[in-house]
């Protein structure tokens, strides 16, 4: 009858987690200003033994949480007051993300954990968050450095002469 009709699809079958990676700040960091938070991601091979592929990353967003209060950055307040985690959106290509907050969020003598999750085309989210890829714990310090002496204890006679 001519309804019939014979047609060829393609698909890939994603069924890996992708990676989001965090560049700055580094692990156990000190940072000061308002600084931008960089990094990558990727998404593997699905089985790792090639010539497979995954679809590529197509989101990242970071939380950003202050310790001590175990709360997550806000960034329509600009403040740590919403539970954890609380994921932004990152900027940028999912490969290159960039994130800074527009006011300076962060407190002198405070440590934060910023993690990086990563979304890829097939829909599936990073669930695993491994210390120094996709969790990093900074230390905000905007304190001048002190020095002092420790010894000798008191000054001795020649360390007190003119200099001539």
């Amino acid at each position: 009858a001519g309804n019939q009709r014979d047609q060829d699809f393609s698909f890939r079958f994603d069924s890996s987690s992708p990676t989001a990676s965090i560049t700055d700040p580094p692990h156990i960091g000190f940072k000061t200003g308002n600084f931008t938070l960089t990094g990558g991601s990727s998404d593997p091979d699905p089985d790792g033994a090639g010539p497979k592929a995954g679809t590529a990353v197509s989101t990242v967003a970071i939380s950003i949480e202050r310790l001590g209060s175990g709360l997550c950055f806000n960034q329509t307040g600009g403040v740590f007051n919403l539970p954890c985690p609380n994921y932004i959106p990152a900027g940028g290509a999912p490969a290159a993300w960039t994130f800074t907050p527009a006011v300076n969020p962060y407190v002198s003598g405070e440590s934060y954990i910023v993690s990086a999750r990563a979304l890829d085309y097939a829909g599936n989210t990073q669930d695993v968050f491994a210390t120094v890829t996709s969790s990093n714990t900074f230390t905000y310090n905007t304190a001048a450095p002190t020095v002092g002496v420790g010894y000798p204890a008191s000054a001795r006679h020649r360390d007190t002469r003119p200099a001539s």
